[in-house]
């Protein structure tokens, strides 16, 4: 009889609780399992038609087109770096063409298919909203590349027809006013500024380099072995930064300024579309905007080592 009784009494208890915690499901209290729905249905899971039936590479391409937000997309992990933050920008833009960074501001190029021309926007860094905009208006430009700042300007390429040549604008950090602007004799995608404040610029297919003085004397054009369509460039401890893809996975490729040779090639382990945005890099820390878009996000890389270590020098190693 007492273990009969101890049964019973076990078997009351379990009901009991399962009455008090579905008593506070209902009221919130307690999360209710995820996918359950009220009288303890599941709710039914589906995937949407623009991404049913796809595998691999493909998913990838199927979330690209579609209208989700572009923070849907999961982060992607980068030899050498390792995620810090994901900031969303407190507006839309178009279709991406770089990020910059100078002083308290970000920067970032995009294009308008409204306004028909590039936008320069500077951003806020702390709140991530707009502190002003300007439209970059030029005669047959198609196109806007990857930016770079330094020297309180912001240097943009603006890519003219089909790529044949490009207009390099120096745009004013304070006031978004252009203050220099010359021609390159080819498509240009890419921009950074260096030691000297003197720029270089990256071919489209990545075979050719080219540097100018900040008043735009051309200085050289040097032909590289490329194979790699980098998106945008920065400049840190006397090498050049390059962000793109070799046509199977995204890449950043830290380039030697004086021959323009690859020191090192950091893998992303995610594809392409984490690198194929834009670019910077700030104090101790790698910033990358993959994509436009709705609300994107500026995701924040800080080194697994020291800044030194993932994008070394030529001059500072002796090599």
């Amino acid at each position: 009889m007492r273990l009969k009784s101890f049964l019973v009494t076990i078997v009351a208890l379990f009901v009991l609780a399962n009455v008090i915690v579905a008593a506070m499901q209902r009221c919130g209290i307690v999360p209710a399992p995820e996918g359950a729905l009220e009288g303890g249905q599941q709710a039914e899971v589906t995937t949407p038609p623009s991404v049913a039936g796809v595998g691999g590479d493909g998913v990838a391409a199927a979330l690209a087109a579609t209208t989700l937000p572009t923070v849907a997309r999961p982060p992607a992990g980068i030899e050498g770096l390792q995620l810090q933050l994901s900031r969303p920008l407190m507006f839309d833009i178009g279709a991406l063409g770089g990020l910059a960074a100078e002083g308290a501001y970000l920067y970032v190029a995009a294009w308008d298919a409204s306004a028909e021309a590039p936008m320069l926007y500077q951003v806020e860094g702390d709140s991530q909203s707009i502190a002003q905009v300007r439209a970059l208006s030029e005669e047959g430009v198609t196109a806007v590349g990857g930016i770079d700042a330094g020297g309180g300007r912001v240097w943009a390429p603006l890519v003219r027809g089909a790529g044949d040549s490009t207009l390099i604008l120096g745009v004013d950090a304070a006031t978004l006013e252009v203050r220099e602007l010359f021609e390159a004799p080819l498509g240009v995608v890419a921009l950074a500024v260096g030691a000297g404040d003197r720029i270089y610029g990256v071919s489209a297919d990545g075979a050719t380099w080219l540097e100018w003085l900040p008043d735009g004397t051309p200085v050289r054009e040097v032909a590289a072995v490329g194979g790699v369509r980098y998106s945008d460039l920065a400049y840190a401890g006397g090498s050049l930064l390059a962000a793109g893809s070799d046509g199977h996975q995204g890449v950043v490729d830290v380039i030697d300024p004086l021959g323009f040779s690859l020191l090192v090639r950091h893998a992303c382990d995610g594809g392409a579309w984490v690198t194929g945005g834009g670019l910077e890099v700030t104090e101790e820390v790698v910033l990358l905007l993959p994509e436009g878009g709705s609300r994107p996000s500026v995701l924040t890389y800080v080194p697994e080592g020291s800044l030194a270590e993932f994008a070394p020098s030529v001059v500072e190693a002796g090599w």
